[in-house]
């Protein structure tokens, strides 16, 4: 399972040049899944409809969810604005022709509260599209 791959794959990157072992960033990376998971009570069914088909359920556990990778991973801040450079910093090369511009134009989307902010702007980057401007 590939997770919510666009924050996963930037807390890779940051842990990568950390030094970190692929051993010890793959623990802590479903460390923060698990983490965000049981802590905001999500449906592994609403992640993998995410991950798979780009389906990006309304369910308020799916949107805190979200805002917690995203906060683990530190490209949010306390009121969930994106931190565009630092995300777009931590994209791989071949994937920044791809979505360098929608991650600009998306920029943060402000919802009721901070975990919907956070799902609103993950939900413009990638809704619709298993293809993420993160990973392989």
């Amino acid at each position: 399972m590939h997770g919510l791959v666009v924050p996963i794959f930037f807390y890779f990157c940051v842990a990568l040049s950390m030094g970190l072992t692929p051993q010890e960033i793959e623990e802590s990376i479903n460390e923060i899944r698990s983490f965000c998971k049981e802590s905001n009570g999500v449906s592994q069914d609403i992640i993998d409809a995410a991950y798979r088909e780009g389906i990006y359920s309304d369910d308020m556990n799916f949107k805190c969810y979200v805002k917690c990778i995203k906060q683990k991973i530190g490209v949010i801040d306390d009121e969930g604005t994106a931190d565009i450079e630092k995300i777009i910093e931590l994209m791989p090369e071949k994937k920044k022709a791809m979505f360098e511009q929608k991650i600009r134009d998306c920029g943060t989307i402000y919802g009721s509260n901070i975990c919907e902010t956070a799902w609103l702007t993950m939900k413009c980057y990638g809704e619709g599209s298993t293809t993420f401007p993160h990973g392989n």
